[in-house]
Formats: structure tokens, C-alpha cells, sequence
């Protein structure tokens, strides 16, 4: 889930102004599913899952936003995106919306990330940006921690 908060927060130019967290032991002692919705200050709001025990594979990250919402597919290598037609933003019943769905192809990213390290091109932000998902994900693991405690009592 740390790399996913790394992704959410190169896509969403806000900070986080709360998270909502769950985890739940299903098959060892330790939390086979966990659940975080982050809620940034611009409006936007992230759904990040991630399970070791789903009969189902999946890769997925949402992304809702006031005018849009975005899929993102890293098992099948896609991004679908719906956007609110700007017009339809003044008629609230029946609003009209824009889907585009995007083909990542194929490739390794990390395979290019170790490759762009090796030739110098590493960004100079990265470490920022990963202190700032190391952080949000402390605090999602906080607040699962207390809703775990919570659900005890």
C-alpha cells in the first residue's frame, strides 16, 4: 500500500486532511485486509485496498473528485477516467459525463526506475515524496489501529 500513496500523491496537489482505516486478520494474526479512504484538502478522496487473502486478483486505485473519477488498473495495465462534461456541471438532475480509457501498454516500471537510477536521472523529489507516503501511511496505520481497539471494547 506504500507504493499506492506514493502514486495517489503524485496525482492529487493537496495534502491529506484525514484518513479512514481498517485492517482485519482473516487467516494469520496479522491484517490480511486493509481498507484506507484519504481525504485531501482540494476535495479529492482515495480509496487504496490491499489483501492477501481475495479469491480475486485485483490492482486497483480509485480516485474521486469533484468533477471526475479515476481507475486505475495495474493488473490489467489500464486507466479509465470520467469526467463530468463541463456544461453539465449547471444541470445537477442529469448531469452527462466523458469516459476515456487509456492503455499503459506494456513494460516493467521498476526495471525503468533502477535503469533512469543507474544512468543519474533519478528525480531529486523522490525522497520527499516518499517521507510524505511513509507519513500518510502511519497514519492510516494509526487509525486502524484505533478502530481495531475501538470494535474490541
Amino acid at each position: 500500500m506504500i507504493h499506492d500513496l506514493d502514486v495517489i500523491q503524485s496525482f492529487i496537489p493537496a495534502e491529506v486532511e484525514s484518513v479512514e482505516a481498517v485492517g482485519v486478520p482473516v487467516l494469520t494474526p496479522r491484517v490480511d485486509i486493509a481498507n484506507a479512504r484519504l481525504r485531501f484538502t482540494n476535495g479529492c478522496i482515495a480509496n487504496v485496498t490491499a489483501s492477501r487473502v481475495s479469491m480475486k486478483r485485483e490492482r486497483m486505485l480509485r480516485l474521486f473528485q469533484p468533477d471526475a473519477y479515476v481507475a486505475i488498473d495495474y493488473d490489467q495495465r489500464r486507466v479509465r477516467i470520467v469526467r463530468r462534461e463541463p456544461s453539465a456541471r449547471r444541470r445537477a438532475r442529469s448531469p452527462t459525463s466523458l469516459a476515456d480509457e487509456h492503455d499503459a501498454g506494456q513494460g516493467d516500471p521498476l526495471r525503468d526506475e533502477i535503469a533512469a537510477f543507474r544512468r543519474g536521472r533519478a528525480r531529486p523529489d523522490d525522497a520527499d515524496r516518499e517521507r510524505h507516503a511513509r507519513d500518510s501511511a502511519r497514519s492510516s496505520s494509526r487509525s486502524a489501529s484505533r478502530r481495531r481497539s475501538s470494535a474490541a471494547t
